[in-house]
């Protein structure tokens, strides 16, 4: 269930304060709010938002909160959400096992629903962060978070500084940046760009009694295999020793790229006339042909397959394939 970022326009006066506020290690790069939206609306599909609105807790009074069964995903079927009420493509995980909350809006004054983990143990109220792991590496991330004091298990009015740490698909932490909130119900707005594809990001206190709820969630860049335009590409009818040329297109829909192998073909009369997918990478949203020629050698009919593998790790690309050779004039 891919969905349109739209975030509240009330975050527009914390775009300032969303800046980070301490340091920032290498690898990744905080970018502002109307930077990641041109992106968001450029690249469209490629990118993924989620405003947990469909929580179940759209049901419950808005003093309430749903205790959600980890990990929360597309696939969670529980107190917070149905199966496909969530975006596809991340899971939400409490990051020291202590519960993820969809809390609801009048709870703590939030302007939406939210979610996040919570610091369970009263005294001393246990560190817990908010993790999302992503299942296609993005390497854009942006998220509306919410970072609020506690103290005896409730909020105490007063804002706390949230720590946004990313991680590569390892493991192995890019680095981390602090973002503070103009308040304890208002969202500081928290995003950045990585150089590799992410594994996971998570937001949240490097101090107890401290809560950290998200909204508003969206990432991108992710890699999408490439696709064939066609699956079948049929030559008709060819007269027995001449050649026909046809066309078969690759497209890159994803944002990284892709380094292709050379064709394989299958079949006999079949063979590849020129091709530019394996010369260089396949750039993100763009397309590469390859050019096949079916020369029939005697009257008959020919089935043949092209493949077409690269490191995008997915199964091979297939071409099915059909020719006749024929003593008769080329048709179509």
């Amino acid at each position: 269930m891919n969905r349109i970022l739209i975030l509240s326009a009330s975050l527009a006066a914390a775009v300032a304060a969303a800046l980070p506020a301490a340091s920032q290690a290498a690898g990744i790069t905080p970018l502002q709010q109307a930077e990641i939206e041109a992106m968001a609306a450029q690249r469209g599909a490629s990118f993924v938002s989620e405003d947990f609105e469909l929580s179940m807790t759209r049901f419950l009074p808005q003093t309430e909160f749903a205790s959600c069964t980890e990990p929360v995903s597309s696939r969670s079927d529980d107190a917070c959400f149905a199966p496909g009420d969530m975006a596809p493509g991340f899971s939400v995980h409490s990051s020291h096992g202590y519960g993820v909350l969809s809390m609801g809006r009048d709870i703590l004054g939030f302007p939406s629903l939210t979610i996040g983990a919570w610091p369970y143990r009263l005294s001393p109220s246990s560190i817990n962060y908010t993790r999302i792991e992503f299942e296609r590496g993005p390497t854009v991330v942006a998220a509306d978070v919410f970072g609020f004091r506690i103290a005896g298990g409730n909020a105490t009015g007063e804002v706390a500084p949230v720590t946004v740490e990313a991680f590569d698909q390892a493991g192995l932490s890019l680095g981390s940046f602090v973002v503070t909130p103009p308040a304890h119900n208002l969202p500081a707005f928290a995003g950045f760009s990585s150089p590799v594809p992410l594994g996971a990001i998570e937001f949240g206190p490097r101090e107890e009694a401290v809560g950290v709820q998200i909204d508003n969630l969206l990432f991108g860049g992710m890699a999408q295999d490439p696709v064939l335009a066609s699956t079948r590409l049929a030559f008709g009818a060819q007269p027995v020793g001449e050649v026909e040329v046809l066309p078969v297109q690759v497209d890159n829909p994803g944002d990284q790229p892709w380094l292709l192998d050379d064709p394989v073909l299958h079949g006999t009369a079949f063979s590849v006339a020129e091709e530019d997918c394996s010369t260089t990478p396949l750039a993100p949203r763009s397309q590469c042909t390859i050019w096949l020629a079916f020369e029939p050698g005697w009257v008959d009919t020919f089935f043949g397959r092209l493949q077409v593998t690269g490191d995008f790790g997915g199964a091979p690309l297939q071409v099915e394939l059909h020719g006749i050779g024929s003593m008769q004039e080329a048709t179509r």
